[in-house]
Parts: C-alpha cells; structure tokens; sequence
C-alpha cells in the first residue's frame, strides 16, 4: 500500500435544529445552507487526494486489509463527525448493528464549543415502560426525563453502548463513534426500536480526564480503557514524530501546518482530517497548529 497523507472529503448533513458554526469555525460546507452536521470519516468517505483519490475508506479497507486496519481489525471501525446544535436536539440513542471486530459501539464527545447553561443530556432519569417512553420520544419531550451534564469547552465525554444520549441547544463538538457505521445508525432507528436496544441500567456517563505529557509541544493524553487512545496537541513552531502500530485518524481543529508521510509532505489547515494507515511507523507534524488524534 503506497503510503502518503490521505485527506478525507468531508460530507455535510442538513438538520432542523443545526446552526452554521461548523462553516464558521472549520469552512466546511456553505454559509447559505446551515448543516448540523459534517461526517468527517466513515466508512463510506472518501480520499480527496493522491494515488487512491476518489476511493472509499470501505474500498481501501477491502483492497490492503491489514496494511491499513491492522491486524486486530476485519473493518474499519470509526465514524468521526462535527455536530452544531443550534437548537435543543432531540435525544437519540446512538445504536448500530455490532462491526465485526474487538470494539463495541461507544461514543467519545469532544466540547469544541459550549454556551452558558447549555450541555449534554445522558440516561433516563425517570423510571418509564415502553409506552410511555414511546409517547415521551413522540413529542420531543424525552430530555426532560434524562439527566443533564454542563458541557465546557475542552472537556471529553465517553457514552457506553446501549446509553440514550442527546446533545442540548447551543453546543458544537467532535464525535467519535467507534464500531458505528454511519448510514445505519440513529437517524433510521424508529423510536419503537429504540426503547428495544436501550439499556436503563446505565445511569450516566464519564468526564474523561486528560493527562499532559512530557515534551516539547504541549500534549495532552486520554485513555478510555477500551483500546483507544485519545490525543490533543498544539504545536507552536515545533516539529515532532509520532511513532504508529495502529490505524488513527488526525483532525486539525486551528491553524496551519505540514504533515510528512512515506516521504511525502503536504500543509494541513483547521478542519482538514488525515488517515493514517496501521502500516505507517510514523508521521511528522510541525507548524502553528492544534490537532487531536486517536489511534
């Protein structure tokens, strides 16, 4: 597999209660046509650039197996997505058909912005039967019966499967859904369905700590205890190398940069997102910039 940075298009999804931050923080999409949501890699998104332009992450998958997934990996397992709730969005439990593979389906929710008073709703609250959980769902009420977590800037959710979970009014943050593929999940799960796959027993969610690591740039460290990690850094002038055993996924969340791939260099900017295949030993990064990455 000829390896070089692979940057990923980015599809944009129009929704009732989305806003236009993610076109005025990252330029993705149009400033005319809000959108609640940008899919910024799926299974089904393709490469924007290079030898394998034009090709779906499923199609690479198929094609180099193990040069990019790895060899714990049968599929690609990661949707990542920026959600911009301009209004209260109605909750929705994030649920698919279990990939094959050595993650179950959990969401990691990064706080890219957060208004005063506004936040996460996670969990039902209210003891309820399926009817009146379905009626609740019916007429956009269900968030008055789920607990509610203020959300700050910077902070990192983890939603466990099975967890009814909604983002509140005034919010914009980066999902993270592992073992989720992207065209089968909440937006076609009937509330009927729902309440099937819903387990009441988990009654909140985790603020993930962050743990900054030694070094020259300022690096900031998650680990979920799911496999994955988690990282955050910002680069002022410097360059580093990160050495790679698995398939990760970089997003540049501000400034600009260059990235270095299998000999190959390419400027990376705010809002651009990059694959980086499990065979690659290693990237470099240098510029002004601030990214996360999991692997």
């Amino acid at each position: 597999m000829k390896l070089y940075p692979m940057k990923i298009v980015p599809e944009t999804e129009e929704k009732p209660w989305g806003g236009d931050r993610i076109y005025r923080e990252f330029g993705i999409g149009s400033f005319n046509e809000p959108r609640g949501k940008a899919v910024l890699v799926s299974t089904h998104a393709k490469v924007e650039n290079g030898e394998f332009a034009g090709l779906t992450i499923n199609q690479l998958a198929s094609r180099f197996g193990e040069e990019l997934l790895g060899r714990s990996r049968k599929t690609f397992p990661y949707t990542l997505k920026l959600v911009d709730t301009h209004s209260r969005r109605t909750p929705r439990q994030r649920h698919s058909l279990r990939m094959e593979g050595l993650f179950e389906h959990y969401d990691v929710m990064l706080m890219l912005h957060a208004e005063p008073g506004s936040g996460i709703y996670a969990g039902l609250r209210d003891k309820m039967d399926r009817e009146e959980f379905v009626r609740r769902a019916g007429e956009r009420d269900l968030y008055r019966s789920m607990h509610f977590y203020p959300a700050r800037r910077g902070e990192l959710f983890l939603f466990p499967g099975g967890l009814l979970h909604a983002q509140g009014g005034g919010v914009l943050s980066l999902v993270l859904s592992v073992g989720v593929d992207e065209k089968k999940n909440e937006d076609d799960l009937k509330t009927e369905g729902l309440w099937e796959v819903l387990d009441t027993t988990i009654r909140g969610i985790k603020y993930a700590g962050k743990t900054q690591m030694d070094g020259d740039a300022e690096v900031w460290k998650t680990e979920f205890g799911t496999g994955l990690t988690w990282w955050e850094v910002r680069l002022n002038g410097e360059r580093i190398e990160q050495n790679h055993e698995k398939l990760s996924v970089l997003f540049v969340l501000d400034g600009l940069g260059e990235i270095t791939l299998g000999g190959e260099t390419m400027p990376i900017r705010r809002g651009e997102t990059i694959l980086v295949p499990a065979q690659a030993e290693g990237i470099a990064l240098s510029g002004e910039m601030i990214y996360c990455y999991f692997a």
